[in-house]
């Protein structure tokens, strides 16, 4: 047992000291790889085989002398300075804002409706299924191959109009829903990475129910060590001016969609308005017919808010505040005619009372 021990070490030490040790090219043979190095990175992959074969018998001219073995050796090491170094490939840019219109997507876009109901008829996929994809290109095959030469045409002198100025409004709608999101994030990122700037973006668009949606991109947390805008910062004030002026670049006839909100979760500060007291300290209520929409609101929560801050007091089993003082069961106090002021329910509190004047 303690031979074959001591034979099982020596075969070891034996192996480790005939290792092969790298070899160091000569500096002409990296001259050589160098110049020749453009063109095999250009090369097809089928074209590389034989392209560095070329390479290696001229670069061999310059190395030492070498048997069969080590040449072979040679040749790989070759081959790693080459992929070492290639040059590596451009970034490219995960957002493309320019696209390129061609016939075939017009076309798709001017009978969407028709090729998505002939692959219903044919297949019975209907739209969002997961098939659907795989029968699109057929049929919008088959819709192109039925069109005339005016079409084809047409078709084609609207693809390069699209490209070269802007697509109808329904389909920039399309675009705004589906890439709006990434291609602000995409800038946000590039203006940090290229010139170290932070943004907050304030945007507006019209969808195709005619709704004007806004939205607010932050992504300033996710770049280097910088905080949230939206998280930090008393914003909101800036955001009703942006909304009136977007209501009013789309027009009259443009409704309110709503907002999205990127990057901030922070609650909204509402804006203050403080209303006038008569001669007993109860608020007056100015006139709201040429008062915008904001400050109508503003009015309200400043109304709500002189009467919820009066003193609460607390029954056993309740809580009321001084709209309720003087309460006794079989007695109910009136804020004006036909609305009670105390009632069981919640929808009967100051909030809904309000409401019910103000119609």
């Amino acid at each position: 047992m303690a031979r074959t021990g001591h034979s099982t070490n020596t075969t070891s030490g034996r192996h480790r000291m005939h290792q092969p040790q790298s070899q160091k090219l000569m500096d002409k043979e990296i001259l050589e790889l160098k110049n020749y190095l453009p063109g095999w990175t250009a090369a097809k992959r089928s074209e590389k085989r034989a392209f560095f074969t070329a390479i290696a018998r001229v670069a061999r001219l310059f190395a030492p002398k070498l048997d069969q073995k080590q040449w072979k050796k040679r040749k790989q090491v070759y081959k790693t300075w080459l992929f070492n170094n290639k040059k590596k490939k451009e970034r490219k840019d995960m957002i493309k804002y320019g696209r390129k219109w061609t016939p075939r997507m017009v076309v798709y876009q001017q009978k969407r409706e028709e090729v998505l109901k002939r692959i219903e008829d044919e297949s019975g996929v209907k739209p969002g299924d997961p098939g659907m994809f795989k029968h699109y290109q057929a049929a919008v095959k088959r819709v192109m191959a039925e069109l005339d030469d005016d079409e084809l045409e047409k078709a084609k002198e609207t693809a390069e109009e699209w490209s070269n100025n802007c697509p109808p409004l329904e389909i920039q709608a399309q675009v705004a829903h589906k890439k709006g999101p990434a291609y602000m994030e995409h800038f946000s990122n590039e203006m940090w990475r290229q010139c170290g700037m932070r943004v907050f973006v304030m945007s507006a668009w019209k969808n195709e129910k005619g709704e004007v949606l806004f939205r607010m991109h932050d992504d300033n947390e996710a770049l280097g060590d910088g905080g949230s805008f939206m998280k930090t910062k008393d914003w909101e004030d800036i955001e009703p001016v942006w909304q009136e002026y977007a209501q009013e670049q789309f027009g009259a006839g443009a409704r309110d969609g709503g907002r999205q909100v990127k990057g901030g979760r922070k609650r909204i500060r509402k804006p203050a308005f403080e209303l006038e007291m008569d001669g007993e300290g109860m608020p007056l209520l100015p006139d709201i017919i040429n008062t915008k929409l904001e400050e109508k609101k503003a009015m309200v929560r400043a109304f709500l808010t002189l009467h919820y801050c009066e003193f609460v007091v607390a029954l056993p089993d309740k809580l009321f505040n001084a709209w309720t003082k003087g309460y006794a069961p079989g007695r109910t106090r009136r804020l004006c005619h036909g609305v009670p002021l105390y009632k069981v329910r919640m929808t009967s509190w100051p909030g809904h009372i309000f409401r019910r004047m103000l119609t």
